[in-house]
This record gives structure tokens, C-alpha cells and sequence, in this order.
């Protein structure tokens, strides 16, 4: 396993900033967006023609790495694959590209992003090579958008709550008051 230290050696002098609502960003760091915006200035597209699928490479070990990931703990389903983020014109609002995907191929590429498959090539290794991260249009890999999100009440309360023990990391463990990742289910028929 990488620690987020050792990512940063690796991808520190990347130049490959992006611009967010007024921050600049790499994907090894975040924007925190410091001002409102309103939902309606949040657009969502899914391009339901294009399906994610694994490279050939990762394709032929997907079964290996899908029994290491714990699958007993896990379940398929349709996901989006994030394709593209974007600043509006307007600058107080963004736009999300998404394309077809499933859980599944999340668990290929990005959960067992460490676990060697070939001659003690890692999957991150092979995905994501270096020196620069890819961009998101170009990535390999699946790349789903997870959300998280902590509420803090007006009384200075932060509600948490203890994961599952159904799920695939940190079952046990205290979590965000809400948390999850963008699935087809959820645009059905808002499209």
C-alpha cells in the first residue's frame, strides 16, 4: 500500500493543475469550495451511450482481483464513471460528465489499485505510470464520485455513525454523517 505521502514525492512537481471554482486543484489534493452554490448550478450529464470498460490487460486478471477484494462483502451495480468536472462560465457553478459503469469495475481498477498482477506490476502502476497523473478524460481507470459529508448542528453536534460490517473498507469504523457514490439509480427518470 502507497501511503498519501508517497503519492505526493510521486506527484508533487506534476503540473497538470486544474482550475475549481476559483481554486487550483490536483487530483492528490482537494478545492474547498468557500462559497455557495445552488443546486440548480449543478449539472449533471450522463452519457448513456458510452459503457467504462476495463483495459485488456486488467480485463484478463479482473476475477483475481475482484476474489481479492473480498467480494463476499460487496455487490454489483450500475455506477457513473465520472468522465469530466467543470467550471461554468459563470463561475458559481459546475458541471459533471458521467458515463456507464458498474461497481465492480471500481473494485478492478481503484480499490485493488496496489495489488500486483504481473512480473510485480501493481495496477496503479500500470493505470497511472507517473510522472503526471492522467487527467480524468483520460484515466484508465474507473474513477465513480464518492461523496462525504459531515453536518455540524447549530449546537455544535457532528452526528457519525459506525460503518457496516457488509462493506468493503473500514467496516466497523465511524464514517461521515452521510456518505456515497453517484449511481445510475439515483438520476433514473431526472434525466
Amino acid at each position: 500500500s502507497i501511503s498519501r505521502t508517497d503519492i505526493y514525492k510521486k506527484y508533487k512537481d506534476e503540473k497538470g493543475w486544474i482550475e475549481l471554482l476559483g481554486h487550483k486543484t490536483r487530483s492528490i489534493e482537494h478545492a474547498r469550495i468557500s462559497k455557495g452554490i445552488n443546486i440548480q448550478n449543478i449539472h449533471i450529464d450522463i452519457d448513456r451511450s458510452k459503457y467504462y470498460a476495463l483495459p485488456w490487460y486488467i480485463d484478463q486478471v479482473a476475477s483475481y482481483l475482484i476474489r481479492y477484494s473480498d467480494p463476499q462483502k460487496s455487490f454489483n451495480g450500475r455506477t457513473l464513471r465520472v468522465e469530466s468536472i467543470r467550471e461554468g462560465a459563470a463561475s458559481d457553478s459546475f458541471s459533471f460528465t458521467f458515463s456507464l459503469s458498474c461497481y465492480f469495475d471500481y473494485l478492478v481498477t481503484n480499490w485493488s489499485r496496489d495489488r500486483k498482477f504481473f512480473h510485480g506490476l501493481s495496477v496503479r502502476s500500470a493505470l497511472e505510470p507517473g510522472p503526471r497523473l492522467s487527467r480524468l478524460e483520460n484515466s484508465l481507470c474507473e474513477n465513480h464520485l464518492g461523496l462525504s459529508v459531515l453536518i455540524v448542528t447549530q449546537d455544535g453536534w457532528t452526528p457519525l455513525f459506525v460503518r457496516s460490517d457488509a462493506v468493503i473498507e473500514f467496516e466497523g469504523h465511524l464514517s461521515p454523517s452521510v456518505s456515497g457514490a453517484a449511481n445510475v439509480d439515483t438520476f433514473e427518470g431526472d434525466m
